[in-house]
């Protein structure tokens, strides 16, 4: 699953964007897109993103996931031991404690471009006022994208 967050500050919207594929990449399990009212922080809006796709995911019975997304900050938060006290910490420590009820997790950074897809949903919902699932197949304005980010291997594992 690769998410991202866009932020529109002159209107005062966020967009969140996910999309879910199988294990080899090919197929477009999911794809979602929704905007938020409010002006957040890029750091904040990311992890907050992130725990609303790891949601999604979840509540479409996902039990084994593997988590992309390009907000390095986050990620690394996310992964470490140790409690986080910025001003991300409770997000943080939200996602660490969902993550906890899946069979089994991944979570990775991936650049920009190999998160394209999530990007341009997310761009997308923080320009046009939406909330939109698509369940078989993604939507027309990312295929051309899935199928580059499907060919190419963009994730750096930060686990380690």
């Amino acid at each position: 699953m690769n998410w991202d967050a866009s932020i529109a500050k002159d209107i005062d919207w966020m967009g969140l964007g996910m999309v879910l594929r199988d294990e080899q990449r090919i197929v477009v399990l999911a794809a979602y897109s929704k905007t938020f009212v409010g002006n957040l922080d890029v750091l904040t809006a990311k992890a907050r993103a992130g725990l609303i796709a790891l949601q999604v995911c979840k509540s479409l019975g996902f039990t084994k996931i593997h988590l992309e997304g390009n907000a390095q900050g986050v990620i690394s938060a996310i992964n470490s031991r140790h409690p986080d006290w910025s001003s991300i910490g409770m997000l943080v420590e939200d996602f660490k404690l969902k993550l906890q009820s899946l069979q089994q997790w991944q979570l990775s950074f991936v650049r920009r471009e190999g998160n394209q897809a999530a990007h341009t949903l997310a761009n997308l919902a923080s320009r046009t006022f939406m909330n939109n699932m698509w369940l078989h197949g993604p939507p027309e304005c990312i295929v051309g994208i899935v199928q580059r980010e499907q060919v190419t291997p963009y994730a750096l594992n930060l686990n380690q």
